[in-house]
């Protein structure tokens, strides 16, 4: 007994084979009618066995496929093999937008619209899955994950240059004709210290200019 029969419309020819291509890839064996009801055959016949002979149906579903005359007794006969949903002998992909009503509705469907080929290949083989538990460690969802602006490292060069502070032209003091002997810079020390304030900062005022020649 194979794994899959593909339940669709002509319609949606395309997505069909798209879809049993990619189960047969992930080793699954597939019965659809684009490939498997040859020339000479009986159609109702083979319909049976696909019915029949397979573990489970896979209905492909858009308005084409709701709309459609045939293709309500495909699905109707893996509804009824399982009607409480218990053992997922009908798994339903929806590939265009459509809603469906009656004993569809309450069926969870893997949706494959608006979704790129490498999202729509995981959402089918994750639909055969038994639980839905990615392959991968979700990412850590509190505030201890560093973020790519956190972990990211900092330029190393400066953003905008940074004004300089003019420099301060270097202090010159003039040279003395001849240097003072301990006894005269003892002298000069104990005349500075009994100079009052207001005597000593004129001094100072007085000496300025000579610092910046």
């Amino acid at each position: 007994m194979k794994d899959f029969f593909i339940s669709y419309n002509g319609a949606d020819k395309a997505w069909a084979e798209w879809i049993a291509w990619i189960l047969e890839e992930a080793g699954y064996s597939v019965v659809i009618q684009a490939w498997d009801f040859l020339p000479g055959g009986n159609f109702v016949l083979e319909m049976h066995k696909a019915a029949a002979g397979t573990e489970k149906t896979i209905a492909v579903l858009s308005e084409n496929y709701l709309n459609a005359e045939y293709t309500h007794s495909e699905w109707a006969t893996a509804f009824t093999q399982d009607s409480q949903g218990q053992k997922r002998i009908l798994i339903p992909i929806r590939v265009g937008e459509c809603k469906p009503t009656g004993l569809l509705k309450p069926l969870i469907y893997a949706d494959l619209v608006n979704l790129s080929e490498q999202e729509a290949q995981n959402a089918v083989l994750g639909a055969l899955k038994d639980r839905a538990k990615p392959d991968s460690k979700p990412q850590f969802p509190g505030s201890g994950e560093k973020s790519e602006q956190d972990s990211k490292p900092l330029f190393p060069g400066n953003s905008e240059p940074v004004p300089q502070a003019p420099m301060e032209k270097p202090v010159t003091v003039p040279k003395p004709k001849r240097s003072l002997s301990a006894a005269e810079r003892m002298n000069l020390k104990r005349k500075l210290d009994g100079l009052p304030p207001q005597q000593l900062d004129m001094l100072i005022f007085t000496l300025e200019p000579l610092q910046k020649c």
